[in-house]
Order: structure tokens, then C-alpha cells, then sequence
């Protein structure tokens, strides 16, 4: 849970349980910024997600706005020993 702490912009992180309106191809991505409601983030997802809506269309979307608590911080892979 990372409700105490702030998320830096291009922090990696895994959706811990997408909104189940969502179907995501993967649950990995990017901090692209803070939303502007407090404790959310705007997320590039690593593949895009369709969002279903109420009429049953579909809407790709690259980036999604997630409570930081439904984000797992996912370690730098730059810092990983053989990393290049």
C-alpha cells in the first residue's frame, strides 16, 4: 500500500486489483504524474487497456487514473545487477 508515500514520475508499479470494468492486457506500468485529485495517479499502462462502458462499447486506453493505494511500487530495474 503506498497511501503514505509519493510516487516519483516514472516510477514502475502493477495494478493491484484493475476496476473491474477494465480488461487489462497487463497490469504493469509507468507514473506518468499526479492526478489532481489528492492520493491519485495517472498510470501508462505497458499495453493498452479496453474499457467497457455501460452501453457496451469498448475504449482503448493507454492510461488510466489509479488511488495509490491500488498501486504496487515494482522494483527499478536499472538498479538490478546486470541491468544495461
Amino acid at each position: 500500500m503506498l497511501r503514505s508515500e509519493k510516487l516519483r514520475v516514472g516510477a514502475r508499479v502493477r495494478l493491484r486489483a484493475p476496476h473491474w470494468l477494465l480488461m487489462v492486457r497487463t497490469d504493469t506500468g509507468q507514473v506518468v504524474r499526479p492526478d489532481e485529485w489528492d492520493g491519485y495517479y495517472i498510470v501508462r499502462l505497458d499495453q493498452p487497456a479496453l474499457y467497457r462502458h455501460a452501453d457496451g462499447t469498448m475504449q482503448k486506453l493507454a492510461e488510466v487514473r489509479e488511488a495509490a493505494d491500488n498501486l504496487e511500487l515494482l522494483p527499478d530495474e536499472s538498479a538490478q545487477p546486470g541491468s544495461v
